[in-house]
């Protein structure tokens, strides 16, 4: 008789677990669910963007000539089959830390390299040339790609090969870089979401807070070719990936 109360009891208690997992799920469940949903309400999403100039005339796509090292000289745009634009600034107008990158310019072969880049507060000039080499660094004008200012120029003397200087910009100003037969356009950013479109004319920005924001292209002028803007409006939703095409040749 002992034994039997005992399996009986053991099996009383057993059963009374299970209710207590039961509950312990149950208020688990809507606070992990609230979390979620405001996790969705306030995440962040992607946004690509794509650049492209359909028809892109002839000149824009030749090479203006050679430099005074005998390289060609880089056409004003290299489209891609489907007209997407590489080498094209990209900004959200969307405040918020700058990236914390500092560019490089490099002059060889009588070209500046690369020819479109961003930055912080700082660039670095630096000469593979054999001779002693000039640039000027002219600050332009001012983001968002409006407003040009007195041209404000600083002569920068590169001795040797190897030689660098590193000059601080002025966060939200627009760039030109120019050596005898070559020209670099560089932004330094005033906000996070900066980039510059890759060889198919395309770019993503990861980790936008959700919202409406204006987005902007600026193709610089090159090779006698006047600069080219686009602008539209993106919308970005938590989780997803926003997609939106800007024409230069609007």
């Amino acid at each position: 008789m002992d034994v039997k109360w005992l399996l009986v009891l053991a099996a009383c208690s057993g059963s009374k677990s299970r209710p207590e997992d039961a509950r312990h799920v149950q208020h688990e469940t809507p606070h992990d669910a609230a979390a979620a949903i405001d996790a969705l309400a306030t995440g962040d999403g992607d946004v690509q963007i794509r650049v492209e100039w359909k028809d892109t005339p002839a000149v824009a796509r030749t090479s203006p000539g050679r430099t005074a090292c005998g390289t060609p000289k880089a056409a004003s745009v290299a489209p891609t089959v489907t007209w997407g634009v590489p080498e094209v600034f990209v900004m959200l107008d969307l405040p918020g830390k700058a990236p914390s990158i500092d560019a490089h310019v490099r002059l060889h072969d009588c070209m500046l390299s690369p020819r479109i880049a961003f930055t912080g507060n700082a660039l670095t000039l630096e000469s593979g040339a054999l001779a002693p080499a000039k640039m000027t660094l002219h600050q332009v004008g001012k983001l968002p790609f409006g407003g040009d200012l007195t041209d404000a120029a600083r002569t920068v003397y590169l001795p040797i090969a190897g030689h660098e200087v590193v000059a601080t910009l002025e966060p939200g100003a627009l760039y030109r870089v120019d050596s005898d037969d070559s020209t670099a356009w560089i932004v330094a950013a005033d906000r996070p979401f900066f980039a510059i479109t890759e060889a198919n004319g395309q770019v993503l920005l990861r980790d936008v807070p959700v919202g409406a924001y204006p987005v902007t292209a600026w193709l610089p002028p090159r090779g006698g070719q006047p600069a080219r803007i686009a602008q539209g409006t993106v919308t970005v939703t938590a989780g997803d990936l926003a997609e939106v095409t800007l024409d230069l040749g609007k």
